[in-house]
């Protein structure tokens, strides 16, 4: 079964998230009191919306195309 680029960005996008809340988990469980618990969160969010604001980049450039593919295409006449 072929990948599309779109399919192929977005599969690694979730392998990062993936990596980024295994490691958030693992800091966590090594927290010994909520003074420690609270900048591995914030460090969390950071991380998050990092790799959020990067994955809107990425699907920004890669959506319009298949857009444009799909509205310049001709029109089939329906038998």
């Amino acid at each position: 079964m072929g990948e599309t680029e779109l399919g192929g960005k977005a599969k690694v996008s979730a392998q990062k998230n993936i990596a980024i809340a295994r490691d958030y988990a693992h800091k966590l469980s090594q927290a010994k009191d909520l003074l420690e618990v609270v900048p591995i969160q914030a460090e969390f969010m950071q991380s998050q919306l990092a790799s959020f604001g990067e994955q809107l980049k990425v699907l920004a450039k890669l959506i319009p195309r298949p857009a444009a593919e799909v509205l310049n295409a001709p029109i089939r006449k329906v038998d």
